[in-house]
């Protein structure tokens, strides 16, 4: 996946700082030597895209587009990539051409030459005494060490990180079930920052403690051996146990209050363990596939200074607006649309961003098909109950149902980022989706505002509107960017269920 980040967005180097879009385009306007550690959870998922990767699949795949996806085919911008990897001077060339070799032009080689291209960003804007963690699976995970041992050196391999998650989930039919993940662990010289991290000891009682010093602290004797053979005894108090490279921290379950319900979500602990070896208070941490932000919030409860980056802007405002609520500020998101021009721009470049960015704006969640997605480009379920007051159809085409019973709590989005300012057969089309679908009621978001006089309103109008309590809704409504840009207007909307807190609305949305 190629996007391009629209240039007049500021994607200069700050820490404490969100950033949208590719992380490739957005590093290349760091400096060198910028960034103390790195820790990366790259887009992959093995059970999903092992027939593309080794070109069994058809391309005949469901057109979906999660928050994280890895469905890496060969194409055109894959064979861009190749061209410029296969230069004698870069540092991947030697894999990559082994790989072109065999298996040769595939998912798999088009994943490398994408990873490739990172990693050796990745590595430029890294300090002397920086770390790179890069979280994988066993599905690529020797092809990637490969990458890294030419990008990095092999010298630079400081271990290979073991997370033992634990096994949850169905079980995995003639094949021993999944209950680890894989972390390279580089460092881009031998003069790396290191603490030792300590756990706790299975004994909690510390019986082996079992003496008290002057202060008041418990610590053991033990046995010890001088240079010249003397045998004596010597004082040892608990520090814990030493970390080692097997991390025993349970998967997130699906009753965690920690989890967020975002795809791939890694653990608050796991982080925490590898941010403190690798990292001291005050560093610039960075995560370039942020996703939900585990990493970030890691860094800042450690006292590190953080960046992360996600082509998603949906990940960047869950951030900001679920993980962060009552224990951070938002951070600044730079590479986002922040007036009416540079929204503009994202619906220029990325179309597919700036519907996801701009059903987010009024609270509902987005939809992960690109195409064929039954005009329902976002969705979102009301708190309580609505009851039909007006519009119930007398004959119009597009009325209700006359069952309230059909009734559901749905709210539906549509948007267009198009230069019409009609939409007469595209709003005609979204009411039928409406009354096909149910829904209480729906916002139909355009770029710039329709016009008054169009007959889109008439048709809006027919839908009538709905009750919750006192308060009275249409509908359908229209809302545009540069009016919301212009003077704050939102959509007057019923309230709306948290999906990222309520796990009910998480089933019956679909998400």
């Amino acid at each position: 996946m190629n996007l391009k980040t629209p240039p007049t967005l500021d994607l200069g180097f700050e820490p404490h700082a969100l950033y949208y879009g590719d992380c490739l385009e957005v590093m290349q306007f760091w400096p060198s030597e910028s960034v103390d550690t790195i820790y990366g959870d790259p887009p992959f998922n093995s059970e999903a895209t092992y027939s593309i990767l080794w070109g069994q699949d058809t391309g005949k795949q469901s057109a979906q587009l999660e928050a994280f996806t890895d469905m890496w085919y060969w194409g055109p911008e894959a064979e861009k990539r190749l061209k410029t990897l296969l230069r004698p001077e870069h540092p991947a060339e030697p894999v990559i051409r082994a790989v072109l070799t065999y298996p040769g032009r595939s998912g798999m080689l088009s994943y490398l030459t994408y990873m490739a291209e990172r990693l050796t960003e990745m590595r430029r804007i890294l300090k002397p005494t920086g770390t790179l963690y890069l979280h994988c699976d066993a599905t690529a995970n020797h092809y990637l060490k490969m990458l890294l041992d030419c990008i990095f050196g092999p010298q630079n391999f400081r271990g290979e990180i073991v997370w033992f998650k634990g096994y949850r989930g169905t079980p995995r039919k003639s094949r021993y079930q999944q209950a680890h993940e894989t972390v390279l662990f580089y460092t881009k010289s031998d003069a790396y920052t290191w603490n030792d991290v300590f756990g706790e000891y299975r004994d909690t009682d510390l019986k082996r403690y079992n003496k008290i010093d002057e202060d008041g602290n418990r610590y053991a004797l033990v046995k010890r051996r001088r240079a010249n053979g003397e045998v004596y005894y010597g004082k040892t108090y608990p520090k814990g146990k030493l970390q080692g490279d097997v991390i025993d921290v349970p998967v997130l379950a699906s009753t965690s209050k920690e989890r967020l319900g975002y795809p791939t979500q890694k653990p608050l602990a796991l982080l925490e363990i590898l941010l403190k070896a690798s990292s001291n208070e005050g560093d610039i941490v960075l995560d370039p596939f942020c996703g939900c932000g585990t990493t970030i919030e890691a860094g800042l409860k450690l006292g590190r200074q953080v960046i992360g980056i996600d082509i998603s802007v949906f990940a960047l405002d869950v951030i900001n607006n679920v993980r962060f609520a009552g224990k951070y500020p938002p951070l600044p998101i730079k590479g986002i649309p922040t007036d009416f021009d540079s929204a503009e721009r994202l619906a220029q470049t990325n179309p597919f961003e700036f519907q996801k960015w701009a059903v987010w704006q009024i609270g509902m969640m987005p939809s992960v098909k690109q195409t064929n997605d039954g005009g329902i480009d976002g969705k979102g379920m009301l708190l309580n109950k609505p009851v039909v007051t007006s519009g119930r159809g007398e004959g119009q085409a597009l009325a209700l149902r006359d069952s309230e019973s059909e009734w559901t709590e749905f709210a539906y989005a549509q948007v267009k980022g198009g230069k019409s300012r009609s939409y007469v057969t595209e709003v005609e089309a979204f009411c039928h989706v409406l009354n096909d679908n149910n829904a209480a009621c729906g916002v139909f978001i355009t770029l710039r505002p329709i016009g008054k006089r169009s007959r889109v309103h008439s048709v809006a109008e027919r839908l009538g509107s709905i009750a919750i309590g006192n308060a009275t809704y249409p509908r359908l409504q229209f809302w545009s960017i540069q009016e919301f840009y212009a003077h704050g207007t939102r959509p007057h909307l019923p309230p709306l269920v948290d999906p990222y807190k309520d796990r009910t609305a998480q089933t019956r949305l679909n998400l």
